[in-house]
């Protein structure tokens, strides 16, 4: 296994119910058409996953690309691409390294994704990547988590309900647990996924 699959959480179930866990999450998909369309030009979304934002962006008329480690959410990503009549350069590639040697616009990565990056020096490349694909007034959009709250409310390691999803007579349920190292300025997360048919 190559470290770039390594780092590919979304894959199988987790990939195919992943619209549907975000069904209700609306705010950012709005804010970013908004954001992306405002400015024009051409964009780029990191970690695109299943293009739950670059497709609504595409459908505003803006040119856009995107980029995600997982091949499943990518194939997902084209499906949806397809039914619309819509195309747009995909290529699954790690963010903290890609190359697509253009320029954009506008390059954002939403829903924390960065936090998902585990290593500083991957965290500086990954911006360093984005400073060179940036044109000379380019905007770079980072949406991150701030796990304080968490910490003071005393939530660190608690197990919690965190997403529930439903499809026909299928229903998923999403668990989480983080636990934060303050020192190390890491968190590490357990995911439960129970499936119920």
């Amino acid at each position: 296994m190559t470290d770039k699959h390594e780092k590919n959480h979304y894959y199988g179930v987790l990939a195919e119910w992943y619209d549907r866990l975000l069904v209700n999450e609306q705010k950012d998909v709005t804010y970013y058409v908004d954001l992306v369309s405002t400015r024009g030009g051409s964009a780029l979304e990191l970690a695109c996953g299943t293009g739950r934002l670059l497709v609504p962006v595409l459908k505003n008329s803006v040119s856009i690309e995107g980029i995600d480690i997982s091949p499943e959410m990518l194939q997902i990503c084209k499906q949806k691409l397809a039914l619309d009549g819509l195309t747009a350069g995909l290529y699954e590639d790690d963010i903290t390294k890609f190359e697509t040697g253009k320029q954009y616009n506008t390059i954002f990565i939403s829903g924390g994704s960065f936090c998902m990056i585990d290593s500083i020096d991957d965290a500086i490349q990954c911006l360093q990547n984005v400073y060179n694909h940036l044109s000379d007034d380019g905007l770079f959009v980072l949406d991150i988590f701030n796990p304080i709250e968490d910490i003071t409310r005393g939530l660190d390691g608690v197990q919690r309900l965190i997403r529930t999803a439903e499809s026909g007579e299928q229903k998923m349920l999403c668990f989480s647990s983080i636990f934060y190292d303050t020192q190390e300025q890491l968190m590490a997360g357990t995911y439960k996924y129970e499936l119920y048919e």
